[in-house]
């Protein structure tokens, strides 16, 4: 930390050293501009391969995407495999593409096209634990933690497929380093996603990532863990499924609506101003939205996560309301079939939205309260001068007449809802208050200048 008595040379080069520990790499303005398609490789076509993922880039883009996280696309361990074909995240070489995803002459390809259409491209990567057949089990097995027999022993008995690294090992520590930045060197890769980032050593993240940043200075670093700490260890990203697993309560009944504003600002005062969250409805460790949020509730809890400060994730099939959930240890392809074009077009207006309103990517969060908080949600996006007003009905029932308090709107003229084009009666605002109605489960973005 900066020590406020050393001289001011030495403090502005320390806050600038942290400022870029803290951005992970891509400034935080860039990372709240992103949305983040996951694809799992093997289950993303019939054929299971990067070049098929490459075939539906322009696809992806015209989504309103511009970051494709693939899962691991590395072999895979045989030794105490799980399923019939084995976790993507149980890997017996570091260094390779898995000859049933493909080649690295195909990843580059993918990257190269993903370029070209203004995407990035970040991959999963794995650093603690391997499969039990990895070359590093048989070249040192002091590189892992050990059972009570010296033996290499996994990270917790039920990932009994895996063996778990040992950082305290500086050879580990190096390698790791050296690997990723293989990467990014030899592909072109745009950053990394970090499986369970929480259970490697946070002194690593912090001896890591500034090399990394070596290599590309605008690298994207994504820790799968939730808190502030990693940030502070050098993340841009990390994971909120804090608040997908509350937005479950919330829609199920089991938490007032209210607790959501609440718990947005919570994370406001605590995390770093510059940290910026991946938040979600669904990915590839939990149930996908149309599952546990049953329509039409699921349009609304999706609705909430991409009007807030973050970086939005879309797992490959949420887009067309496919409920099958793909599984890590067989063959399960995306039923694409089964895709509903209605909802991929919901989330391309989600999408095009953020990306035409700051207020959305960069705003300030301020509850708005109303008159029917048990089923009504309403808060504003502030930026720049612009303010955004969102109406989301978590109930069944249509809401008539709901008054808000403290909007910042001027007595004339009319306002427009960005979500479906509509305009608000201009009596309806008065003295800072508004009135609207909302259908069940109804959505509203309203642009607060008035014409």
């Amino acid at each position: 930390m900066c020590n406020r008595r050393i001289q001011l040379v030495t403090i502005l080069l320390t806050i600038t050293m942290n400022t870029t520990i803290l951005g992970g790499g891509l400034p935080p303005d860039q990372l709240r501009d992103l949305v983040i398609y996951e694809v799992f490789v093997r289950q993303f076509s019939e054929e299971g391969t990067l070049d098929k993922v490459t075939e539906r880039l322009t696809e992806i883009k015209d989504l309103g995407v511009n970051v494709v996280w693939l899962m691991p696309i590395y072999p895979i361990g045989e030794k105490e495999r799980k399923g019939t074909v084995g976790s993507p995240y149980s890997i017996k070489n570091y260094r390779a593409v898995d000859p049933a995803n493909g080649t690295k002459d195909d990843l580059r390809e993918l990257v190269n096209r993903a370029h070209e259409l203004e995407m990035k491209v970040i991959l999963d990567f794995v650093p603690n634990h391997t499969a039990w057949d990895h070359h590093y089990v048989e070249q040192d097995p002091s590189w892992y933690h050990q059972d009570e027999h010296g033996k290499p022993r996994p990270p917790i008995d039920d990932w009994s497929d895996v063996l778990h690294l040992n950082y305290d090992n500086p050879a580990v520590r190096a390698e790791i380093v050296d690997v990723m930045k293989s990467w990014l060197v030899e592909c072109g890769i745009d950053g990394y996603r970090i499986d369970v980032a929480g259970m490697v050593p946070g002194h690593f993240w912090e001896e890591a990532i500034p090399e990394l940043q070596k290599v590309d200075p605008d690298i994207i670093m994504l820790a799968e863990a939730d808190g502030p700490i990693y940030h502070e260890q050098g993340f841009g990203l990390s994971y909120n499924g804090d608040l997908r697993t509350l937005l479950w309560e919330v829609c199920a009944g089991k938490q007032p609506v209210r607790r959501l504003a609440e718990y947005v600002e919570e994370v406001d005062r605590t995390y770093p101003e510059d940290a910026v969250l991946l938040r979600f409805t669904e990915n590839h460790d939990i149930e996908r939205t149309t599952s546990a949020f049953p329509d039409p509730i699921d349009e609304v809890a999706a609705a909430f996560v991409f009007t807030l400060e973050a970086a939005p994730l879309i797992y490959a099939g949420q887009e067309y309301g496919i409920s099958d959930y793909p599984d890590l240890f067989t063959e399960d392809k995306v039923p694409w079939k089964e895709g509903n074009p209605e909802t991929r077009e919901f989330y391309k207006k989600l999408c095009h939205l953020r990306r035409e309103n700051e207020a959305l990517t960069d705003g300030v969060f301020k509850t708005i309260p109303n008159s029917h908080e048990k089923q009504l949600l309403t808060y504003l996006r502030q930026y720049n001068g612009h303010s955004l007003l969102i109406a989301l009905n978590f109930s069944g029932e249509e809401i008539k007449d709901a008054t808000l308090s403290g909007v910042p709107v001027s007595r004339e003229g009319f306002l427009r809802d960005l979500w479906d084009g509509r305009d608000l009666r201009p009596a309806t605002a008065r003295d800072a208050l508004l009135t609207m109605d909302l259908p069940a489960h109804g959505i509203r973005i309203i642009d607060l200048k008035s014409d």
